[in-house]
């Protein structure tokens, strides 16, 4: 009886052994990437655009976001002479008590009169992961009443081809 008691604490030690901390395999950091942010908008101004939104809740994969660091605010603005690559405007914080509701916002300045304008908000974690985008937020700058639309963002290369 001893035997069997000493053989089964020896088996259970040395399994403890081998799982030591570890809950589950390692995902890859496009599972562990946070999804996209909630509610975007823009709020068109007489000289700005004001984009709101609400954090992720979650990862790509459905996960609860351990941690969310930071916003990158990006735009493209289609006129010529002026790259059509997307660029970053501004570097957004989050406020750790206040991630599930709260409603973020940045004011863009620099826009000018009939000018189309794109933007793209891009939740970053704390291991420097970065969201990918569902939606790409465009607007016609006339001032208060510019014409605002959310259009579904493409990665390039990754087009529907059906």
């Amino acid at each position: 009886m001893k035997l069997i008691r000493s053989s089964i604490i020896v088996l259970l030690l040395t399994l403890s052994l081998f799982a030591c901390g570890r809950k589950s395999q390692p995902k890859p950091p496009e599972e562990r990437a946070p999804a996209p942010v909630r509610e975007a908008k823009i709020e068109p101004r007489s000289s700005s655009l004001v984009l709101k939104w609400k954090a992720p809740i979650e990862t790509a994969s459905g996960d609860e976001i351990l941690y969310l660091d930071t916003f990158d605010v990006l735009r493209k603005v289609n006129r010529k002479n002026v790259s059509p690559d997307y660029r970053e405007i501004a570097v957004i914080n989050v406020k750790e008590d206040e991630v599930s509701d709260f409603e973020y916002q940045f004011e863009d300045r620099e826009v000018e009169l009939g000018t189309v304008y794109e933007y793209l908000i891009v939740p970053r974690d704390g291991e420097g992961i970065e969201g990918v985008p569902q939606l790409s937020l465009r607007v016609s700058f006339l001032g208060a009443g510019s014409l605002v639309e959310s259009i579904p963002f493409v990665v390039e290369g990754e087009e529907d081809t059906k």
